[in-house]
């Protein structure tokens, strides 16, 4: 068996690469920067894959993300808070100081591929 030379290992261990299922917590808003490009944010709700002890339900983790141009419009345009979509991206966190004066961390997901996955679940 041969074995890629050309792998470049250094750039192998920098790899940052998210990809989520998960359903919209509220409908997407669409905004654009002040030259117009348009973006939405939104927050996934990604089930867990265990259940709580304590409630025996299961839990899910609130994951803040950001997609911009055509695929932010569909977005806005063909989805509703409690759709399933999929993303990958890469995760971006960045420090700033709040009202307070103390300093938060914030991460979120920069989208690069956003897929439709299925329709509303029923209530």
């Amino acid at each position: 068996m041969e074995h890629n030379t050309n792998i470049n290992y250094e750039r192998c261990y920098k790899l940052n690469n998210v990809s989520l299922v998960g359903r919209l917590v509220q409908n997407p808003e669409l905004r654009k920067t002040d030259k117009g490009t348009p973006y939405v944010k939104f927050t996934l709700a990604v089930d867990r894959d265990f259940k709580n002890k304590e409630t025996n339900e299961v839990d899910a983790d609130f994951i803040d993300c950001i997609v911009w141009g055509v695929t932010a419009e569909n977005l806005h345009k063909y989805k509703i808070k409690g759709e399933q979509v999929s993303v990958i991206g890469s995760l971006r966190t960045d420090l700033y100081e709040n009202k307070s004066g103390d300093t938060v961390k914030r991460s979120e997901v920069r989208v690069n591929q956003l897929n439709f996955v299925g329709y509303k679940r029923k209530e």
